[in-house]
């Protein structure tokens, strides 16, 4: 008898599941984030898209979740399929991107003087995520071929030397297509 009652509670439970997921009833969780790739003691960064397909368009608006265990300072660096990298959090007006453990932040923030479009090209992008003690030196925020490469060594360097404190670093990467109809 517990058995023909347990199988139809299941399935009820697992379509609510997939219902709340769908419509956007179920915020995004921990277990939506990407894996956090290297953390050193208890830091640790988790990063996520708000859209619930594999790729964004060309044109299309940009938001991702990010949620740290400790307070951190965030550094996110987007990485294009023609290898430049832009830093895009913190950037101007934005403060140093210190963020309070265990809260989930949406960036860029809803109310604030910009968003970040899609642009292309098609191609696989990287958004790097640094979460540190101490704020991530940055002498400016667009690099390009070699400079980023540079750029990502001096940061290991100073991460491996424990110039930052406790860290963590995490990797989204994103599918971009041409605008539809293209």
């Amino acid at each position: 008898m517990s058995r023909r009652i347990f199988a139809p509670i299941l399935i009820l439970i697992l379509m609510w599941g997939v219902v709340s997921l769908s419509m956007g009833l179920v915020s995004p969780s921990k277990a939506d984030a990407q894996k956090t790739d290297t953390f050193k003691n208890s830091l640790q960064v988790f990063i996520w898209s708000a859209i619930h397909r594999s790729f964004y368009l060309a044109g299309e608006d940009m938001v991702i979740f990010v949620k740290a265990t400790s307070d951190c300072y965030l550094t996110l660096i987007d990485i294009t399929p023609g290898r430049s990298g832009i830093v895009i959090f913190p950037a101007d007006g934005q403060g140093n991107g210190l963020l309070s453990g265990g809260e989930v932040y949406r960036l860029p923030h809803a109310d604030g003087p910009y968003q970040w479009k899609i642009s292309g090209p098609a191609g696989r992008e990287l958004i790097k995520a640094f979460a540190t003690e101490r704020p991530l030196p940055l002498s400016h925020h667009l690099f390009r071929g070699s400079e980023l490469t540079s750029f990502l060594s001096d940061v290991h360097k100073l991460l491996s030397q424990g110039r930052l404190g406790n860290w963590a670093e995490s990797d989204m990467w994103i599918e971009i297509r041409e605008e539809s109809g293209q």
